[in-house]
């Protein structure tokens, strides 16, 4: 490894990013290298915009994905380089505003009932039930139920965070229905070994099988799942307060977006929200 890719390895634990980010990040300063053929740190203004047209016009990436190379690029030259690097050369990039197709409760209901097994179903029911992001679900451990409480622990969730999520009356009974007939010992949901944690592709592709032989026609990954109980949650009365911190989000105005789908939305008094109390 170069001195300058390790010191940038070393500014990013040091920021505290999560290994996912540290890999993003570092592959867009490689291909940024890659591009050029000259030691990144080395680049003019010029140089860093016209990777930025490369990537807008020849490879016609969205708008996301150039802001997080944007972001990547920013870091680099302001926390390892030590040089700023001009607005103009990396303008900021706003993506067209899209509402993602919204499962019903029935939808839902539809595709965990087309899982091809128990644990899946209950794999789904938690992810439902919860709002839990798909990485969160994959790493979830049988001590992290805390059944006195009715709480589930996400624990290292993102941005490192840990936090507790609600485990109301039906999921609780769903999970332990669940270890009476699979005893997990750690991992709580595993795949072909016991002892280590399904894989967030195998979660991804158990959705898709169910949503297909469900007939569910929306194009709508797992993460329809989280975007369903917020929804949902809102409708139901749930506060945009706790909402926030049961997803997990750093600042309100990402919870606000889900008030923005849903037109009829008025906030109503706290209330405990059990999505799952007809699921039977």
């Amino acid at each position: 490894m170069s001195p300058l890719r390790q010191k940038m390895q070393d500014r990013m634990v040091l920021r505290g990013f999560a290994v996912k980010t540290q890999q993003a990040y570092t592959s867009w300063i490689v291909q940024l290298t890659r591009f050029h053929h000259i030691a990144p740190d080395q680049l003019t203004d010029e140089q860093l915009q016209a990777f930025m047209l490369h990537l807008l016009t020849k490879k016609k990436l969205s708008a996301s994905t150039c802001r997080q190379a944007i972001h990547s690029i920013r870091f680099f030259f302001g926390d390892v380089v030590g040089r700023e690097v001009s607005y103009f050369s990396l303008p900021g990039l706003k993506g067209p505003v899209k509402i993602p197709e919204l499962l019903s409760r029935e939808e839902v209901f539809a595709i965990i009932r087309a899982c091809s097994s128990p644990k899946y179903r209950v794999m789904m029911l938690v992810a439902y039930g919860t709002g839990i992001r798909l990485s969160e679900i994959a790493h979830l451990r049988v001590k992290d139920i805390d059944s006195n409480r009715r709480v589930l622990r996400i624990e290292q969730g993102k941005g490192s965070k840990d936090r507790y999520v609600l485990l109301n009356a039906s999921l609780l009974q769903v999970l332990r229905d669940y270890w009476r007939v699979y005893r997990p010992c750690d991992a709580l949901f595993f795949g072909n070994d016991p002892a280590q944690p399904i894989s967030t592709s195998s979660i991804q592709k158990v959705f898709e099988r169910a949503r297909r032989k469900a007939g569910i026609g929306k194009q709508v990954g797992i993460h329809g799942l989280r975007h369903a109980f917020a929804t949902h949650s809102l409708e139901a009365g749930m506060p945009l307060a706790q909402l926030q911190q049961l997803l997990g989000h750093k600042q309100i105005s990402t919870t606000l977006r889900y008030v923005h789908w849903l037109p009829r939305y008025q906030e109503q008094p706290d209330e405990v929200t059990d999505l799952l109390s007809d699921w039977r």
